[in-house]
């Protein structure tokens, strides 16, 4: 016999499933968190609905009724990785750092490896190693390192706990994978960290050129998803801009901007070693935080532009020590200025000006550091 109770139920349930959801997609978390709640009364063993308001509480700042749903949910499916970064975040919230680097690295191994793990490890590995010191962290980065000694993102872990000074550059592949990652919510990321070199970037390039709206033969390295292309089109439409980057998914977002004549998969050493393009600007905007040593990108560089063309990049002081360039627990470099200076002026750079400015937020802390426009003479 049909029963007309329990199809209302049901209704009910979808509905305000549905609505939770659209919630919790738009940020409004106090709005979803009641709803799923409610279903919960109606049937609590919605699976769905249970992660779901995990995940809230979670992202609400709620960790004590978050961790409680967590803990539920593990003994529901202890196989599911995601459980265990969750609660690896959380412990991290509550201070908890041991439980939260064992929760990571759980997470590792119930998803054999998974680079999206992979990555949150490492991430709790530098987070923790600034509260802690480093010495907290590395009998967790050798264990990963020994586990998974293919693993780009175990092999940069370990160079930068344990051999930052031989480092001259990050692991290539490390640096792909990280921003394969990150490329669908790459743009809203760097809105939260207030990253803004793009739009200082393009008015710095305008008041060089006197803001006459030139036709430039401009090379964006490490374009990432576009958006200093993106800003430099605004003020300069006519120019052609070619896109290089080493990440695919960060240049279907790129692509998906529709600013770029021509895009290209590939690291900037290999690119700029195999173009015969001469341009009048060459951009790279937060890319040389993956480099260290600066000595062979500028050199190439220089060989690609053109008389009086211009070279405009961002690097993150160094305020570390009086090294030329240093790897910080984060896995980026920062770069002593002079050093930037010297290169410049070896290479031909001779009109050369500093903009010192906060670059973005790290971990809740200002990155200082520089945009330099050096000229090719």
């Amino acid at each position: 016999m049909f029963n007309l109770g329990k199809f209302f139920s049901g209704f009910r349930i979808r509905h305000r499933l549905k609505t939770a959801n659209k919630f919790y997609v738009q940020h409004e978390y106090k709005k979803a968190i009641p709803l799923y709640k409610k279903i919960l009364c109606d049937n609590p063993h919605h699976y769905g609905a249970l992660c779901n308001l995990a995940a809230a509480y979670f992202e609400d700042g709620d960790y004590k009724n978050a961790l409680s749903l967590f803990l539920q949910l593990q003994k529901v499916d202890s196989t599911n990785p995601w459980w265990q970064t969750y609660l690896s975040q959380i412990y991290q919230k509550q201070k908890s750092y041991r439980k939260a680097l064992n929760s990571a690295w759980q997470a590792v191994n119930l998803s054999c490896g998974s680079t999206e793990h992979q990555i949150n490890l490492s991430y709790a590995f530098y987070e923790i190693a600034l509260i802690r010191g480093k010495d907290f962290v590395t009998d967790m980065v050798q264990k990963f390192y020994d586990c998974y000694p293919d693993s780009s993102i175990a092999q940069q872990c370990y160079n930068t706990f344990f051999s930052p000074a031989n480092s001259l550059k990050c692991n290539l592949r490390y640096v792909e994978k990280i921003f394969d990652v990150f490329a669908p919510e790459f743009d809203e990321i760097l809105h939260r960290l207030q990253y803004d070199s793009p739009s200082f970037v393009a008015r710095i390039l305008a008041d060089f050129y006197q803001r006459k709206k030139r036709k430039l033969h401009i090379l964006d390295l490490g374009c990432g998803s576009g958006l200093c292309a993106q800003a430099i089109k605004k003020i300069f439409p006519r120019s052609i801009i070619f896109g290089v980057d080493i990440s695919a998914q960060m240049l279907q977002q790129a692509d998906a901007k529709k600013v770029y004549f021509y895009l290209s998969k590939n690291n900037l050493i290999d690119y700029l070693k195999s173009s015969i393009e001469y341009f009048d600007v060459i951009v790279a905007a937060d890319v040389f935080t993956y480099f260290g040593c600066l000595d062979e990108v500028i050199n190439l560089a220089s060989h690609h532009l053109k008389k009086n063309g211009v070279f405009i990049f961002t690097v993150s002081q160094n305020l570390h020590n009086r090294k030329k360039f240093y790897l910080t627990l984060s896995s980026r470099f920062v770069h002593n200025f002079s050093y930037i200076k010297k290169l410049l002026k070896d290479n031909g750079f001779l009109n050369v000006k500093l903009h010192k400015k906060v670059l973005r937020k790290e971990n809740g802390k200002d990155i200082i550091g520089g945009i330099f426009l050096a000229v090719k003479t």
